[in-house]
């Protein structure tokens, strides 16, 4: 058996696994459930905007967001109106029910910061924060580049 390195991918996985499970046992006294978290997240930042740019945003497909939005519109977190611009589209907003909630909320976000973080120095926070943030925009862009046979200097996903 050959050794092989460990792929960062796996521990960023893990991360993701380990954060999803994190905030389901953080948020099992709100009428909110871990996946829709980041979208009710999202729209305390930027509110009014459409389900599409919501998707882009979080990089979730269209369909994804669309479940989400209609399960946090079901749990009065959130309240969805028809663009005046383009009435194919819907603009979502946190409703004063979710905006109750919205210190609480970030406040988890931020331990599970401080959960990560644990022992490292500023400099190792910010370093890793920059580094996780450049290789998200690295694999960003090769997706957007991609298309058949051809990502990535021509290599194949």
């Amino acid at each position: 058996m050959t050794a092989r390195p460990v792929p960062i991918s796996r521990h960023l996985s893990l991360i993701y696994r380990y954060s999803q499970r994190y905030f389901s046992a953080r948020l099992r006294e709100f009428p909110l459930e871990a996946g829709q978290f980041p979208l009710l997240l999202q729209l305390f930042r930027h509110p009014d905007v459409t389900q599409e740019q919501l998707s882009q945003r979080l990089a979730l497909d269209k369909a994804t967001t669309a479940r989400a939005a209609a399960q946090l519109l079901a749990q009065g977190l959130i309240e969805r109106r028809a663009d005046p611009e383009d009435r194919r589209a819907y603009r979502l907003s946190p409703t004063a029910r979710a905006l109750a909630l919205e210190e609480q909320l970030f406040s988890i976000a931020g331990d599970l910061q401080e959960v990560l973080f644990r022992g490292m120095t500023p400099a190792e926070r910010q370093a890793a924060s920059d580094l996780v943030v450049r290789m998200a925009g690295n694999l960003s862009a090769c997706l957007g580049e991609w298309h058949p046979g051809n990502c990535c200097g021509g290599r194949r996903l």
